[in-house]
């Protein structure tokens, strides 16, 4: 069996491990985007609550753009000019546009990646969708996993300029036919990082080759760095707010749909008429006549009669206020975090405590991904230093405080 068979059966079982991780996310997102779309034919009409979560817990994130000082002890001329270098490459690759995103497919998914790679116009920062990222079935860290496949596709004029040598090959495609599939596989063997690159049967590029057998990426980790909102014991990969919630916002939709169908059908009036009653049933129901015209000379009660609605029972709103509250509650979405309160309170000083603590939520999920950026930023850095020849000097990473941008 010939290397790119081997890593094509590797690959077929990582994706089978992972398959219930792409469907949880693939579901995660279409709930989110039902949450700001026109409801298709036959559905309800979704009410934005647990979507409010969302966007409010972005806006505390998104605030709270990282900035990273570079240390280097004595050696402060050549801290300082990593610093510069990692600032350009935060600005090359948008890295505040990058963070926004970021949160928001934290929130929605559970899991953002990050990827930080070395390509023809500098150090790239990108952001992976999570179903085109494939790891080891069983780990329970990216790092600890024997390999790690990253998918993307290209446009086939686009992938045969740039890869003529594979015309003729058996490369893959997408189900439709329409792009063509390319895997990075990194792998770490005797501490250094190996990266094979092929399409199908095809191998494209194999860094032991290339490169003589050195550490595709000196600082020899995976390119790969995942952020993740509530932990999963079985899987690399988080859960959201979706995954968590969703189904409480779907109580409160069909309740609000029940409730709504109920008023729209008794504020509008509708009868019965009986067949032969004599009645001019289009003058009845033009609403701007005066008169209505009858066949018959006496109109009896049964001709026509009204078609009573009844009132849902008020238990069904007292079930809907408690199902949004049990929303707001678990999704961390309370009044006080948007600056009210429902607890009576008057003093300011009492009021900023409640909201102080309803904030513990931010500050926890911000902790989460500082721990990540330290790996992403670490990856960063060790770029860096390969761009400045600057190996083998001790440099470390410093957080300032969040609240200040990087760049714009």
């Amino acid at each position: 069996m010939t290397t790119v068979e081997k890593i094509n059966d590797e690959l077929e079982r990582f994706a089978a491990g992972k398959r219930e991780t792409d469907l949880r996310v693939a579901r995660c997102l279409e709930e989110y985007r039902r949450g700001f779309s026109e409801p298709r034919p036959g559905e309800i009409r979704r009410t934005p609550w647990l979507f409010s979560s969302v966007v409010n817990k972005h806006a505390d994130l998104a605030a709270d753009l990282p900035r990273i000082r570079v240390e280097g002890g004595k050696d402060r001329r050549a801290a300082a000019a990593l610093e510069r270098r990692i600032a350009d490459i935060l600005e090359d690759n948008l890295f505040g546009e990058l963070w926004s995103d970021a949160i928001f497919t934290k929130l929605v998914t559970g899991t953002v990646c990050w990827a930080v790679t070395r390509g023809e116009n500098g150090v790239a920062l990108t952001l992976p969708d999570l179903r085109n990222v494939f790891w080891e079935p069983g780990v329970l860290d990216l790092d600890d996993s024997s390999a790690v496949y990253v998918r993307a596709t290209l446009a086939p004029e686009v992938f045969f300029s740039r890869r003529p040598e594979a015309r003729g090959a058996d490369i893959s495609f997408t189900g439709d036919g329409s792009r063509v599939e390319i895997f990075d596989r990194y792998s770490r063997e005797g501490g250094r990082l190996r990266l094979l690159t092929f399409s199908g049967r095809k191998l494209l590029f194999d860094s032991d080759r290339e490169l003589g057998g050195r550490g595709f990426y000196a600082h020899g980790r995976y390119p790969l760095v995942l952020d993740r909102l509530f932990p999963d014991d079985r899987s690399p990969a988080g859960f959201g707010f979706y995954d968590l919630y969703a189904g409480v916002a779907r109580d409160v939709d069909l309740l609000s749909a029940a409730l709504t169908q109920n008023v729209n059908q008794s504020a509008k009036r509708r009868y019965f008429c009986r067949v032969g009653g004599g009645i001019n049933e289009r003058e009845f129901g033009d609403l701007n006549r005066d008169f209505v015209h009858v066949a018959s000379s006496s109109l009896g009660e049964d001709a026509i009669r009204e078609i009573v609605c009844e009132p849902l029972p008020a238990q069904s709103l007292e079930l809907l206020k408690t199902r949004v509250d049990e929303l707001k509650t678990a999704s961390f979405n309370r009044d006080a975090v948007n600056g009210g309160t429902e607890t009576g309170l008057r003093s300011g000083a009492a009021i900023s405590a409640v909201q102080e603590a309803a904030m513990k939520t931010s500050r926890d999920i911000f902790a989460t991904s500082r721990r990540s950026l330290n790996r992403l930023f670490g990856a960063v850095l060790a770029l860096a230093e390969e761009d400045l020849g600057l190996r083998g000097k001790e440099f470390r990473l410093v957080f300032d405080e969040p609240g200040k941008e990087v760049n714009a």
